[in-house]
């Protein structure tokens, strides 16, 4: 299309071509219980890479994922019938991180699902990991995901997860300071679920 140039008269517009570019949250190794892991770049794409970059994306933020909802739970199981030890700095913000990193890791998640069902005729993709298989939606015939799972939808089990997390918040909320300090998780870029890029 034709846009105005700053510093240009207004009758002398450029053509140029707007290529859209969506998010892609690149997982490397990812350590749960180090405050301090990188948890991966949100990379803006074009369509053709954001596409061919999914498959092996999709399956390294699901493992993420199903890593920090059993360290979620097991944080649950461990703190459920004491008070919090907020004398521990280590178990505070270990426990934060877990419930940061899975925030920011379910909300991309989302946006990548809703990204793949725009973008892609079928959005399946690898259920293999390092150990157990990604528990994402899957057909009983198969052994690929159909679909992410953001841990975020109506299931029993979802809303287990999500009581479980705002049982945690309140034992942290008593833990004023400590919690505070814990880092944002380090990432080289973070970028919004949609975009435009000018070429």
């Amino acid at each position: 299309g034709q846009f105005p140039i700053a510093g240009r008269p207004a009758d002398e517009p450029k053509s140029m071509k707007v290529l859209p570019h969506y998010m892609l949250r690149k997982v490397q190794a990812f350590r749960p219980d180090d405050i301090f892991a990188d948890i991966g770049e949100a990379e803006m794409l074009p369509a053709r890479e954001w596409v061919n970059s999914y498959g092996a994306s999709a399956n390294r933020l699901q493992q993420a994922l199903d890593t920090l909802v059993q360290s979620i739970k097991q944080d649950r199981a461990r703190l459920a019938d004491k008070s919090f030890p907020c004398s521990d700095e280590h178990t505070v913000r270990a426990v934060s991180s877990h419930l940061r990193r899975f925030q920011i890791l379910s909300d991309d998640c989302a946006s990548m699902r809703d990204t793949a069902g725009r973008l892609l005729p079928r959005g399946d993709f690898s259920a293999k990991g390092p150990g157990k298989p990604a528990n994402c939606f899957s057909t009983p015939s198969s052994s690929r995901c159909a679909q992410l799972n953001c841990y975020r939808g109506s299931s029993d089990g979802d809303r287990d997860l999500h009581r479980e997390i705002e049982e945690l918040r309140a034992k942290l909320s008593d833990c004023e300071g400590v919690a505070d300090e814990v880092p944002m998780p380090p990432v080289s870029q973070v970028a919004s679920a949609g975009g435009l890029g000018l070429v």
